[in-house]
């Protein structure tokens, strides 16, 4: 799982960006950017300046210091938006032999129909492709799966994409955590991250 050169995290927003900035950190891992609403918001002057980004990240033919690093965070608002996005740039990425992670919610839904409906979601857009699942690892709070993408005719494997599923909801799974301030999501999500198994599982793929 460690082999790529370069990885994209897809996910769902604001917490999710920063819990992974978190989890940089516990890695010791440096080389990496956010790009969330508020960096879209920021570069709105800039037409198209999200899709640039991607782009530009997987293009190993364009040099510019400014995209050397490592780890692109695609952050959107909420899921209904991050699948979409993940969808459209799944063969570009395929092409630039990124590693790809899907972080999303299951919304305490059973694993089995939440993995259902991420996957008819993406191939509602990719119709030419099936996806086989394969559970990696879980616990009570996460699940990781690595996914299989083939063309459906030939059965040839164009890829593979993993997926970091959270129970029931990143927000929750840090609202279990005790507080003295139950407003303090940040330090709760820092908690979150400290937790053997949740950084057992992000270990598995940098």
């Amino acid at each position: 799982m460690k082999n790529n050169d370069k990885t994209i995290i897809f996910c769902e927003g604001e917490h999710d960006s920063l819990f992974l900035k978190k989890m940089f950190d516990a890695l010791n891992i440096k080389n990496y950017r956010i790009f969330d609403q508020n960096t879209s918001d920021k570069l709105k002057q800039l037409k198209d300046a999200e899709t640039i980004e991607i782009k530009r990240f997987t293009d190993f033919n364009f040099y510019n210091p400014y995209y050397s690093y490592k780890i692109l965070v695609k952050s959107e608002a909420g899921k209904d938006k991050a699948i979409p996005l993940f969808s459209r740039n799944l063969p570009m990425c395929f092409q630039s032999n990124l590693q790809l992670i899907l972080m999303l919610d299951l919304d305490d839904a059973p694993v089995n129909l939440g993995i259902e409906k991420i996957i008819k979601k993406i191939t509602t857009t990719r119709t030419a492709v099936r996806i086989e699942p394969n559970l990696i690892r879980k616990n009570d709070m996460i699940y990781l799966y690595e996914n299989a993408v083939k063309t459906k005719e030939s059965q040839k494997t164009d890829g593979k994409f993993y997926s970091v599923l959270f129970a029931s909801s990143l927000e929750k799974e840090s609202g279990k955590i005790k507080s003295f301030d139950d407003s303090d999501i940040e330090g709760k999500i820092s908690k979150l991250v400290e937790l053997h198994d949740i950084q057992n599982t992000f270990s598995l793929l940098f």
